[in-house]
């Protein structure tokens, strides 16, 4: 040890160790004797040593914590804007919950939920981080726009930063503290080989199901990274999609308690749990006693909320439901009961369960950016008179997922017989209705093993309306009766005029693909082979090159041919629609006056099991219904809905026509 000596009264500086200084008594007397002895600890020191209060991620977000992107950006976050988000972020700060599951509507700060929490986790709780997103673009999106912005534009955060370049990338935050990673669904490399404390699952319901044939879920895996820490924490985060969907799963079978947001009602102060009904969601109708077109509700903002109180129903307006929402910001989240009933209030709950796991339901008129129109235009367009049944059917589901933050399910009840023969009309099999309604002649045939095939031929109608008239349905015995019906028949609509079969498509899975494929480079351009998809698709239908036999090394001729991989299980969700429309509806289908009750039987001879998937009932024929799915993929390859009728190429004025979509519960809740 080396002693600087001194004048007494001034500071001395040894340098040693004070194990050795002790342990010399000679230099600890001397070190004592008239003398002032001060000490300074470097700044990194006395940041590791101070002791700090730990502050509520409520109270410490709105002064230490910038907003990094929006309308509000470079300014504090003020939760007096986003009210709902105090109480899950100060939940999300006790030491006994480990994992958070959020289903919410999109705009509803889930994201700044998160990005609040690993932040406050930075400066309290400091530990690795790791942040799963769909894909690799937003995954670096979020890193560099949201995340490592808020850290520079945040003062106190700012601080954590090390200065040094190779500690800030697209991928990477390295904090004096703590990191902070990306990685995304489906790159079992971006996932492997890192122990983390936090975990953050954003958007679960856009991950790839399975990364990898041989290897668990991107969400079973992600956890798994989090095993070598006891006071972990995991937050899973996403829009509702269906009830098999990884959020919808996480919040009903994965999580201990399940809470939602009852608002205050700023004139009678009662608490109440905003629901989209017919007795809460109001808008004005004009003098036939119609809605006023959806799209001026939206953008004069004529929607209401009505308070459920019987002594008050006074009128919300966007105001006054963000102040009912800013009165219940200490105690508007409540334990969800099953028959929506007032729950537990959520700090109660939390105190005396003590679970590990929570989940937060947040529909989109929670949150001040969404107004109430919006809701209520998103409503009517589920009813818009001008829109196919497809777009109508994908308006429910938007409203359900993107506005009530709930599942969307198709709810199918099996159809009677009569139902599907009342879809008949007067004419003989192999005739076309007339007036000039018919946009195209389209064959599907279902292959069979036992030298059968089920062959169908529609007709469809012009436009999104998708209008369907069945021709002619029977087995056929050999692929020369298949071109002979296909090829040298004629086939005429009720006016005389001759329509010729514009395509065809045929089934090629089975024992004879060989066969098949073919047949159809024998009259390639006129049929294309085509095959249910077994995995998840994203589009209604994908090519698949076919340039070998199956099952052999040798070559197809002519270089091969491309197949058609149908997305089943959309088309029969959009055909289960057209069942359930009234008759004589525009965009229903017709059926022939033979059609007999078999074939009727086999337009019902499927229904969706509890992961929505299509099963067959029983051991009822399907063959037919296939067909009319294959029917469906191949009018949207033809690009059908896009062609326009010559007759009304003057007027494209909509016509005033109502379409009944489906029974719907919505404003029932």
């Amino acid at each position: 040890m080396i002693l600087q000596s001194q004048e007494p009264g001034k500071i001395r500086r040894c340098r040693g160790s004070l194990r050795k200084i002790i342990g010399n008594g000679n230099q600890v007397e001397h070190l004592l004797h008239n003398s002032t002895y001060r000490f300074r600890f470097s700044p990194a020191e006395r940041q590791v040593l101070r002791r700090r209060e730990k502050i509520m991620p409520s109270k410490w977000a709105p002064v230490s914590m910038k907003v990094p992107a929006g309308p509000f950006e470079d300014s504090f976050f003020n939760l007096d804007i986003t009210p709902h988000l105090a109480g899950m972020l100060d939940a999300y700060a006790l030491p006994f919950v480990r994992k958070i599951g959020v289903c919410a509507a999109p705009q509803t700060t889930k994201t700044t939920f998160g990005l609040i929490a690993l932040a406050w986790s930075s400066v309290f709780e400091p530990g690795p981080a790791l942040y799963v997103y769909p894909t690799e673009t937003s995954g670096v999106e979020i890193m560099e726009e949201r995340i490592q912005r808020s850290y520079r534009q945040s003062p106190q955060l700012k601080r954590l930063m090390t200065g040094r370049k190779d500690d800030v990338s697209k991928h990477k935050l390295r904090l004096r503290t703590m990191y902070h990673r990306v990685a995304w669904a489906g790159s079992l490399t971006s996932l492997a080989h890192r122990s983390i404390k936090y975990l953050l699952l954003d958007e679960v319901d856009k991950y790839n199901e399975r990364p990898s044939e041989t290897e668990a879920s991107t969400i079973d895996l992600a956890k798994l990274r989090t095993r070598s820490y006891r006071n972990r924490k995991i937050l899973v985060m996403a829009s509702a999609s269906t009830e098999n969907g990884f959020i919808w799963t996480e919040i009903t079978k994965e999580t201990q308690a399940v809470f939602v947001y009852w608002a205050i009602c700023p004139y009678c102060l009662t608490e109440q749990l905003m629901e989209f009904t017919s007795d809460t969601f109001w808008w004005p109708k004009g003098e036939d006693g119609h809605s006023l077109d959806r799209k001026e509700i939206e953008a004069k903002k004529l929607a209401r909320y009505i308070c459920r109180e019987s002594s008050c129903r006074r009128m919300w307006d966007d105001d006054a439901r963000h102040t009912a929402n800013k009165l219940a910001m200490k105690s508007g989240w409540r334990l969800r009961m099953e028959n929506g009933g007032k729950g537990e209030e959520l700090f109660h709950y939390l105190n005396r369960v003590r679970p590990q796991s929570i989940g937060f339901i947040v529909p989109s008129w929670t949150s001040y950016f969404v107004s109430l129109s919006e809701v209520a235009s998103a409503y009517l367009k589920c009813k818009d008179k001008s829109l196919s049944p497809e777009e109508q059917f994908n308006a429910y589901q938007d409203f359900q997922n993107a506005h009530r933050s709930l599942p969307w399910k198709v709810e199918l009840q099996a159809q009677p017989v009569d139902k599907i023969l009342s879809f008949r009309d007067d004419r003989p099999a192999g005739t076309l209705p007339g007036g000039e309604r018919v946009a195209s002649l389209l064959t599907a045939i279902d292959t069979q093993d036992n030298d059968l095939f089920y062959l169908s031929i529609w007709a469809v109608g012009w436009g999104f309306k998708n209008e369907q008239w069945l021709v002619l349905a029977r087995p056929l015995n050999s692929f020369e009766a298949i071109a002979e019906t296909l090829w040298g028949s004629e086939y005429y609509d009720a006016d005389g005029q001759r329509h010729i079969i514009e395509h065809a498509f045929i089934d090629m899975l089975g024992h004879r693909t060989r066969e098949v494929l073919e047949f159809c480079i024998q009259y390639e351009g006129l049929i294309t082979p085509v095959f249910g998809s077994a995995r998840v698709m994203t589009q209604p239908y994908a090519f698949s090159q076919r340039e070998y036999m199956p099952g052999t090394d040798q070559p197809l001729p002519g270089g091969g041919i491309r197949a058609i991989r149908m997305n089943t299980r959309y088309y029969k969700d959009n055909m289960a629609i057209k069942l359930s429309l009234e008759p004589d509806t525009p965009g229903c289908i017709h059926l022939y006056r033979d059609a007999g009750e078999e074939y009727c039987k086999q337009l019902i001879s499927e229904a969706r099991d509890e992961k929505g998937n299509w099963m067959k009932i029983g051991s009822r024929a399907n063959h037919y219904w296939d067909n009319w799915c294959a029917i469906n993929c191949l009018a949207d390859y033809l690009g059908i809905k896009h062609r326009i009728n010559p007759a009304d190429q003057g007027d494209i004025e909509i016509e005033d026509e109502s379409i009944i979509v489906v029974d719907s519960q919505f404003m029932g809740g």
